[in-house]
């Protein structure tokens, strides 16, 4: 990774940073977030993934139209880092713990390798 690269990617974590501790306190369920890029092409290879403590908190914020709303202020959060994205359900993606502990083991490395590249 070169200095270019390592600048924006502080400034990305401290963006999403920002998101996710708004998350915390408007979702109900929501844990984390975390994201995988590929710097040589950002805008085709970003992906933000939102983890829930499990699937009835995942479900409910579907219900609840909560997915969209996070979608829409990550959005706003790439946006002002210059990044747009085409098709925003290929790049943001949501999952839960109980997701990762069922297929995974709990190895997160292992699901976003496995589910998100």
């Amino acid at each position: 990774m070169n200095k270019q690269d390592k600048k924006f990617e502080k400034e990305l974590i401290k963006a999403l940073t920002l998101c996710c501790e708004e998350f915390k306190t408007t979702v109900s369920g929501f844990e984390w977030l975390t994201h995988t890029v590929n710097f040589s092409n950002i805008a085709q290879s970003i992906k933000i993934i939102c983890i829930f403590k499990d699937n009835d908190t995942l479900e409910d914020a579907k219900e609840k139209d909560e997915l969209t709303h996070m979608t829409n202020t990550l959005l706003d959060c790439l946006k002002d880092l210059d990044i747009t994205l085409k098709k925003p359900a290929k790049h943001i993606r949501f999952d839960s713990e109980e997701n990762c502990d069922l297929s995974h083991e709990g190895n997160w490395q292992k699901r976003l390798n496995q589910q998100y590249s």
